[in-house]
Parts: C-alpha cells; structure tokens; sequence
C-alpha cells in the first residue's frame, strides 16, 4: 500500500516539473513563440508627410456673367432679363463656346420700392457661367459677351487646368521622394533604417480658382479684354508610413 500510494503521488510532481520546464525553455529566447513576437513590426513604424508641387499654364477660363434688369412689372422683368441672356449666349456661341460649356443658374425675381421717388416693381437676375477654351480668343468673347445687352456684368472669373493628369502625376512622384527623404532621415537619426510601406494618404491643393473681380461690362468700343492666364501650381501632401528595422 505504501508503494501504491507513492506512485499515485509522484506522477502529478514529474508532469508538474516538465511543464515548468517547456514554459521556461519558451521564454528563454531560443523558443519559436518568442522570435514571432519579437518580428512584429505593427506598432514599430514611422509617419512622415511630403510635399509635392508642379507648375503648368492653365488652358481654360471660366467667367461669370450677371445678367440683371428692373422694370415695372413681374411679366416684363422676366421677358427682358431672358432676352438679355439669350443675347449673352447668343455672343459666347459666336465667339466659338459650346453649348455644353454655358450654363444658366442662380436665378431670382423680387419687389423693389423706392421711397423717395415712390416708384416701384420688380427686380430679375440671372447668372450664367461659361468655359472659354482654348484662351487664344477668350478676350474677344470676354468683351463681346458684356456689351452684348444692357444690364450684363462681369461677376467673376479664374483659370483651370482641363487635364491636369501629367501634373497630378509629377506632383504625386515629388510628394513621395520628398515624405521618404525625410522618414530615412529619422531613421538615422534614430539609428534605425526603413522598411516596407505600411500605409499611404494622399491630400490635393490645386491652390483653388484664380478669380478677377469686375463689376461693370467692358467698353463699346470693342477692344479684346487683355488674358495673361500665367501658371497655376498643384500641391498634393501624401503621408506616407514606414516599418522601421
């Protein structure tokens, strides 16, 4: 009986050691378990934003155009206001714009009263927008189309690049360089070296419209408004995260 109930005994103690003894051999540093932990690079990467510019001439010119009368009554506002619009257009499509590139918008009626001479009726605007391409002719049709009727401003205008792919694309290529410059830099000064690309973000700022401002229609006399559309310059920022080995 005393043989029997050491066995019972021993058993338990001889699993308990060699279980202890494979959890230390795993720790050590020589296990598996250990070397798949110590190669996880998730939380062991680095973040860096570059800048990429490019520079082209912009090819198009987008102008709005105000169309704006006062008359006695609510009919013949409305009558004028179309007339004076379609004379508008009627000048753009001379000049060479297509119709898919003249569009009419933004369009209000309302009352208006004068105290002083109590006279009163209604005032109707429109506003229509057209793209002027290519820009050789674009000061012909700027100033044909605001003498074209009365009560035809210039509200606003700015040059756009149609296609600016190649740009997009030269901007995109100096953003990384410039975020992969700076993140083999930290590295360094971190004593460590880049690994593979873990993420990319990328943000465009095309530095928004160019716009110039007028109020009053160009001169009767026909003279071409001077274009200089110069360049325009796309930024795009990419961030860009790194493993760090």
């Amino acid at each position: 009986m005393t043989a029997t109930r050491y066995r019972n005994w021993a058993w338990p103690a001889i699993l308990a050691v060699l279980c202890t003894g494979i959890l230390i051999a795993l720790s050590s540093g020589n296990g598996p378990a250990h070397q798949a932990f110590a190669n996880d690079p998730t939380d062991d990467v680095i973040s860096v934003t570059g800048v990429g510019e490019a520079t082209g001439t912009p090819d198009t010119l987008t102008v709005d155009f105000g169309v704006q009368v006062l008359r006695g009554t609510v009919q013949k506002a409305l009558d004028d206001m179309s007339a004076a619009t379609n004379h508008l257009t009627a000048s753009l499509k001379a000049d060479g714009v297509k119709d898919a590139d003249i569009t009419t918008n933004g369009l209000s009626l309302y009352p208006w009263h004068n105290r002083k001479t109590e006279q009163s009726g209604y005032t109707a605007s429109q506003t229509v927008e057209a793209r002027i391409t290519p820009l050789g002719n674009a000061g012909k049709a700027l100033s044909d189309a605001a003498t074209s009727a009365s009560g035809v401003t210039i509200q606003g205008m700015f040059f756009d690049i149609s296609n600016d792919d190649a740009l997009m694309q030269t901007a995109r290529g100096n953003a990384f360089a410039d975020a992969k410059s700076r993140a083999t830099q930290y590295a360094q000064l971190a004593g460590r070296s880049l690994g593979r690309v873990e993420k990319i973000d990328e943000t465009v700022d095309n530095g928004g419209p160019i716009f110039y401002g007028k109020d009053v229609a160009a001169a009767a006399s026909g003279t071409p408004v001077p274009i200089s559309p110069g360049t325009q310059t796309l930024t795009l920022n990419v961030t860009v995260t790194f493993q760090m080995t």
